[in-house]
């Protein structure tokens, strides 16, 4: 976690302008989505330029492309916002369970939760980079191109955005839980009032051991995984942890 008190961390968040502020579990997806309407609006005026399209559809596409970003954008600052009280109820609640990690733990850990991530986008992906060598064989290069990066991009992004924080690599890594959500390597992550809503809590034992959220976001239908790692010597204590909240929570562990 970064050398913050809990004071600072709470007001940071609360210092929501458009970007979300380090910490707040908004701000991966805000910049992912803020990189790829950029790329959009860069890549395809310039592709639309070498092809010798008209002004007025580079233009057209443009506007097109903010209308659909923009608003997703906006959603997700608002989302932002409205984790502040969330993140002032953690901070004065007590913790269920803190540890923390030591730099090769948190390393190994991160490192394995990042290549997990770019193994599950490779087959979403692969369809894309085929249309790119499509494109590439039936002699739109430009265009090919372009696609054919999209595919590592998207990878590299998500895995950095969406994997663990990052913090530099002598640097300890605290895990902090209570009712209200979980504070890992300085992000927070709520539970409940509104997004995203824990189901359910499973212990998965390795070197080193996690913690399993099984955490639900509006607009989905199945609950996502969030693995908090859990070191050496803490196993009964993630146990038991894992045992209370599921019963906090009502999850069905059946």
């Amino acid at each position: 976690m970064t050398a913050t008190t809990s004071q600072t961390k709470t007001s940071r968040a609360g210092r929501i302008s458009i970007i979300p502020p380090p910490g707040n579990s908004q701000r991966p997806g805000f910049l992912f989505v803020l990189i790829v309407a950029f790329g959009f609006l860069v890549g395809f005026g310039y592709l639309w330029y070498r092809l010798g399209e008209s002004k007025g559809f580079t233009i057209f596409t443009s506007l097109l492309t903010t209308a659909v970003f923009a608003p997703v954008l906006w959603w997700m600052a608002r989302e932002a916002r409205s984790e502040i009280p969330k993140l002032k109820a953690f901070e004065e609640s007590g913790d269920w369970a803190s540890w923390m990690l030591s730099p090769h733990e948190y390393r190994k850990y991160a490192s394995s939760e990042r290549g997990s991530i770019a193994a599950k986008l490779l087959r979403p992906v692969f369809p894309v980079a085929m249309g790119g060598v499509y494109l590439l064989v039936t002699g739109a290069m430009q265009a090919g191109i372009i696609v054919l990066l999209i595919a590592p991009t998207a990878i590299s992004l998500a895995a950095a955005l969406f994997g663990p924080p990052s913090i530099p690599r002598d640097q300890v890594a605290e895990a902090r839980v209570n009712e209200h959500g979980i504070l890992l390597a300085g992000r927070f992550t709520p539970f409940d009032g509104g997004h995203p809503r824990l189901k359910r809590v499973d212990f998965e034992p390795g070197d080193p051991a996690v913690l399993i959220f099984f955490v639900k976001w509006p607009g989905t239908h199945e609950a996502a995984p969030m693995r908090v790692p859990v070191p050496a010597g803490h196993k009964d204590d993630a146990m038991e942890l894992a045992r209370r909240l599921n019963v906090h929570f009502g999850a069905d562990t059946t």
